[in-house]
Order: structure tokens, then C-alpha cells, then sequence
């Protein structure tokens, strides 16, 4: 026990050593927003011309939002900016087949829905859709499938995963919920190699105690055929937040958990995926 602890407390002191060797230099930095408002990001995916489609939230006053988009080049120069539906905010975006963008992200009306938006390669509408059955869930992540539509994945408001198969117009073939008798949320879903999907978030109902990681293979009708949870039966917040106080192990905790997040992805790819 004790040659652990020592060989943990050796690579927490070397490791910020290395890291810094190995910095990359910045190529630039850019802000993006209005003056006027608060703009934040949800998500960032890259584009064919090196560039990226950033999808978030423009808010005004504090009470007035707009989902709100902006297209740069590799350099980070703007090429557009767009905001959509009053009362609306993004929270995933992904590429379309014709080279345009598919977003998800929720809309506020009497009650807040889900919301999703399709958009063309310069940033105007196609078509959008409210989901009103489904009141106070949201849609977290999103990814094509194939040219036949879209995966969508989020949290209902009952407090279950839900992942939801919409085709190219938008229009649901399919929706379902997973959980058990405490929380679950999803935070992210990609299409597997055999036709299926596996989403990735946390429970409460399974595993070990307190919030675990928790992820779902389904096939192509999103019914489970496995599911796995990584966790502790002690809750990791807090054990990061005693140590913090005691010792300047932060930083090398933080880099465990990533090197935890990662291990559960390996797995996931290699004894689910088939990767």
C-alpha cells in the first residue's frame, strides 16, 4: 500500500512536467457574441473547410433567449452567425447530408419542450419541430444516421434516459425511456458498427451508489441489449473536494477520473461496438 501511494504521489509531481513540455503553441483565440448579451456554447463539431458550426444560447436582459449558431473558418474568422425562435436555446448540433446542420436543444412556449431545428449550409431554416408530448424533457445529443435521419438522446421529464429516432423530416419513428427508480440522464449517443446505438450518461439506480457512469447498447429499434455502470460506492465529488483541502492533488485526481472516463470509452468500443 504504501509503494502505491509513493508511485502516486511520483506521477502527480512528474506529470505536470510533461504536460507542460509538451504544450501545443495557440494558433489564435477568438470571442464570439453580441455586446448586449450573454452568449454561451453547448457544443462545437468541425467542418469540412478545417472550420467549426458552434451551437448555444444567446440570452438578452436575462428572460429573452435564442438558440443561437455561428459558422467559422479555420482560422476562426466568422463566416455567419444566426439565432432561431424566440424562447429557444441549443445544446447539440451535427452535420446533415448536404453538407447543412441538424440541431437540438429545447424551446419554451407554456412549458419548456424539446426542440429541433434543421439548417442549410449558410444558416437559414429548413424546417424545425416542437415536441409537445414530452414537456420539461430535453435533447442533449444528436448524430445522422447514414442519410436516413438522426439518433437524438436527452433525459425525460420523469427523470429517465430517452433516446429518440426522428427520419430526415424531423418526424419521430420511435422514442424510449430507460431507467429505474432514481435519476438517469443521457449526455451523449453515436451509431454502432451493427446498426444499433450506444448512449452514454449517469445513473442513480444502478451501480455502485450515488451517480455512476452508465451506458447503453441498443439495436437499431432502441431496444437494450447491454448496459454497463463504472462507479464507487464512495461519491467522487466529495472525495476530490476532502482532498483538495488536505493536499494540492487536484489536478492529478482530475486527470485520474479522465483517465477512468477513458478506460469505460475502450471498453465500451471494444466489447460493445465491436471497434
Amino acid at each position: 500500500m504504501k509503494r502505491l501511494v509513493l508511485f502516486i504521489v511520483a506521477v502527480l509531481f512528474i506529470l505536470p512536467v510533461i504536460v507542460q513540455a509538451q504544450a501545443p503553441d495557440t494558433l489564435w483565440t477568438r470571442t464570439y457574441g453580441y455586446s448586449d448579451q450573454i452568449d454561451n456554447c453547448w457544443e462545437a463539431i468541425g467542418t469540412p473547410d478545417g472550420g467549426l458550426a458552434i451551437v448555444g444560447t444567446s440570452t438578452q436582459q436575462g428572460y429573452r433567449s435564442w438558440l443561437y449558431v455561428v459558422r467559422i473558418d479555420s482560422d476562426g474568422d466568422t463566416l455567419w452567425t444566426r439565432t432561431y425562435a424566440d424562447g429557444s436555446g441549443g445544446m447539440a448540433i451535427c452535420t446533415a447530408p448536404d453538407n447543412g446542420f441538424f440541431i437540438s436543444g429545447i424551446i419554451v412556449t407554456t412549458d419548456p419542450y424539446p426542440y429541433i431545428l434543421r439548417i442549410d449550409s449558410s444558416g437559414y431554416e429548413v424546417w424545425s419541430n416542437i415536441y409537445t408530448a414530452w414537456p420539461n424533457a430535453g435533447l442533449r445529443s444528436c448524430q445522422p444516421v447514414g442519410n436516413d435521419g438522426y439518433i437524438l438522446a436527452g433525459y425525460t421529464s420523469t427523470g429517465d434516459m430517452m433516446m429518440v429516432r426522428v427520419d430526415p423530416s424531423g418526424d419521430t419513428l420511435w422514442s424510449k425511456a430507460y431507467g429505474g427508480s432514481q435519476a438517469e440522464r443521457a449526455w451523449s449517443v453515436r451509431s454502432t458498427s451493427d446498426g444499433g446505438f450506444i448512449v452514454a450518461g449517469w445513473t442513480e439506480s444502478f451501480g455502485n451508489g450515488g451517480s455512476d457512469f452508465y451506458i447503453i447498447k441498443t439495436d437499431q429499434n432502441g431496444i437494450g441489449v447491454e448496459n454497463t455502470t463504472v462507479g464507487c460506492s464512495v461519491e467522487i465529488m466529495p472525495l476530490m473536494k476532502a482532498v483538495c483541502r488536505r493536499f494540492v492533488f487536484c489536478a492529478g485526481l482530475a486527470l485520474v477520473a479522465l483517465i477512468g472516463g477513458a478506460a469505460l470509452l475502450a471498453w465500451a468500443l471494444f466489447h460493445v461496438v465491436g471497434a
